[in-house]
Parts: C-alpha cells; structure tokens; sequence
C-alpha cells in the first residue's frame, strides 16, 4: 500500500517536472521571439532615420 502511494507521488512528480521544464522552454522561446521582434523594430526605425537624414541633406543641396 505504501509503496503503490510512493510510486503515484514519484510519477506525480515527474509530470509536474515535465510541465515546468516545458513551461519554461516555451518562455524562453517567447522571449527569443520578443528579441528578435524588438531587434528588427529597431533597425527599421534606424533605417527610417537614417532615410530621413539623407533626403534632407539632399533636399538643402538642391
């Protein structure tokens, strides 16, 4: 009896183990994706700038 309620515990244990490592697997993959997500909003806003800057030297030249 005892042993049948150990071995529920551990097999209890073990899922729960596996529902946080793939918790936090999938948090780490969101946070990748929010990264990359903030890494290209920024080089398009540095692009844009930079397009800004240029049509407007181009603009005092003519």
């Amino acid at each position: 009896m005892i042993l049948g309620e150990i071995g529920q515990f551990s097999d209890m244990y073990l899922v729960r183990l596996e529902i946080l490592s793939i918790s936090l697997r999938h948090r780490e993959d969101v946070e990748e994706l929010n990264g990359a997500q903030i890494y290209t909003k920024n080089f398009k806003t540095q692009r844009e700038t930079a397009t800004e800057t240029h049509t407007k030297q181009i603009t005092k030249i003519l």
